[in-house]
């Protein structure tokens, strides 16, 4: 199980893009899915560079523009970056961003639906043991999170959750989707995260037997109904940011 955990967590492969920023890019999504949470040490130049494949300057450009951004900050004796915060921004320039960036996130959350849904009904018919072990390990992270009152333990365990699913599907393509869609949608899911947690989890635990009982349909609708209470959430944060017109939900139920 730790293999296919490193996997589902691993850096992209690089792109046609400036290196330092890919890597930065990189660096920003284990941040935004929660794994590396506020206070988390990057690992050694040496390893990210090795991991990356690119060299260890690139690495160092990479965290120098996260510092300057306020993302990272040195720690320790050897002033190693850390994470410093996943979203620095003070609550009203956060929801400036929400109205700025309101359509985007619809758009995003609808995408979310249709590829999730799909997703779901893959997993159901492709899972494997070890997967359906990352599901159960990510919901008790989540159970120990509500526990703690620690969110960004709850978003890395519902990110865990959600990729776990992603990868069982199969599909390298369609985990690569979910990833980048939940890094983008961060700002939004950082909101939500500190609402309606425990109906979440429990939506989370019959997705998880329809996947176990390889049900593909119920697996399906039940993750589309999951979503689109996400939906009705986000609905009422981009309204309570003045950013929501008054046309009904993001949720796109049929």
């Amino acid at each position: 199980m730790a293999r296919l955990e490193d996997e589902i967590h691993a850096f992209r492969p690089l792109t046609d893009r400036s290196p330092h920023q890919f890597v930065a890019e990189q660096f920003r999504e284990q941040i935004r899915l929660g794994w590396w949470p506020v206070g988390h040490r990057l690992p050694p130049e040496r390893e990210l560079a090795n991991e990356l494949n690119v060299s260890r300057e690139t690495i160092r450009q990479a965290t120098r523009l996260l510092a300057d951004e306020g993302v990272v900050v040195p720690n320790g004796p050897r002033n190693t970056p850390a994470v410093a915060a996943p979203l620095r921004a003070h609550r009203d320039e956060r929801a400036r961003d929400l109205r700025r960036r309101a359509q985007e996130f619809k758009d995003l959350h609808s995408l979310r639906i249709l590829i999730e849904s799909h997703t779901a009904a893959r997993a159901a018919l492709n899972r494997q043991q070890e997967h359906l072990a990352l599901m159960i390990k990510a919901q008790g992270h989540m159970r120990t999170a509500l526990a703690l009152d620690r969110m960004d333990l709850f978003r890395a365990g519902d990110s865990d959750f959600h990729v776990a699913i992603a990868a069982a599907s199969g599909n390298s393509a369609l985990l690569n989707e979910v990833r980048q869609i939940r890094s983008t949608m961060f700002p939004v899911l950082y909101e939500l995260h500190h609402q309606k947690l425990h109906s979440s989890l429990e939506e989370h635990e019959r997705i998880l037997e329809a996947i176990r009982d390889k049900d593909a349909d119920q697996a399906s609708k039940l993750m589309m109904l999951h979503l689109q209470h996400t939906g009705d959430r986000l609905m009422h944060l981009l309204q309570a940011s003045g950013a929501a017109g008054g046309d009904g939900t993001t949720s796109d139920k049929h």
